[in-house]
Formats: structure tokens, C-alpha cells, sequence
């Protein structure tokens, strides 16, 4: 998955890979940043800007990004970690407890309107320069 966030302070768009799992039509991300000791920079920026574009294979959409709520999260991490299991070694290599993020879809924009980060990605064409910054892949 292609993650674009508006960054918080910025407001550059700002394009990440990342690992996720899918809980029905929700994709489930984990802000482990491989066990660091602080949230991953992606992670920051859709807690303060939630809209968000996510593109999966040829498809790109405007999507709402929120951390699960604790009651949510046992069951979303149990997901994660059993579709890669590395994330429990994540957890306890940090202190931190890591995010869980649920994206979903973003409802039909109205005719003439895009979310804030769908023009960084274009509908799968190639980004010009200086719109969102390619990501190395990171958990």
C-alpha cells in the first residue's frame, strides 16, 4: 500500500509504503516503525489531518485515517501479527505501544471536489516532483 498524508506541520504531501492486513473492507496498518523507540513520521501526520490517499496495486482512493480505539486494538494487533508475526518482536523491543491505524475508504467525493492528498498521486500517474516524497517501506 501507498500511504499520502499531508505532513502536519509542512503541509507537504508526503507518500509512504506500507505492510497491511484488510478486517473486512478496512485496511489495518501497525505504527511499529520495526520496534523504534518513537512513532514513525507517517504515523504523526494523519493524527492531525485524517484524509488521506491510499493506492493498492492500479487502484487510488481517498481515504479517512484514525488509530484504533482501545477497545479495538486486541483484536486488530492479533490480525497483524498473524500475518507478520515480526510485529510482536517490534513491540518488545520498544517501551512505546505501538499504533494500530484503521484507514477506510472515503465515501464519493461531490462532483469537483478531491481529497487533500489525491492530487499528489494523480490517479496512478506519476507524481511531479516536489508534490509527495517516495517512502522506503516501513512498518
Amino acid at each position: 500500500m501507498l500511504l499520502t498524508t499531508r505532513g502536519r506541520r509542512s503541509g507537504t504531501l508526503r507518500r509512504t509504503a506500507l505492510l497491511h492486513v484488510r478486517d473486512g473492507e478496512r485496511y489495518i496498518l501497525a505504527a511499529s516503525d520495526a520496534g523504534a523507540d518513537r512513532h514513525p513520521a507517517w504515523y504523526l501526520n494523519p493524527t492531525a489531518n485524517p484524509e488521506v490517499t491510499i493506492q493498492i496495486g492500479p487502484e487510488t482512493f481517498p481515504a479517512t485515517a484514525r488509530t484504533a480505539a482501545p477497545e479495538e486494538k486486541p483484536r486488530l494487533w492479533e490480525l497483524i501479527v498473524a500475518a507478520v508475526p515480526s510485529y510482536r518482536d517490534y513491540q518488545e523491543a520498544t517501551d512505546r505501544e505501538i499504533p494500530v491505524v484503521i484507514v477506510d475508504r472515503a465515501s464519493r467525493p461531490s462532483a469537483g471536489s478531491t481529497g487533500p492528498a489525491e492530487e499528489a498521486v494523480g490517479g496512478g500517474r506519476r507524481v511531479r516532483p516536489g508534490q509527495a516524497r517516495p517512502r522506503r517501506a516501513v512498518a
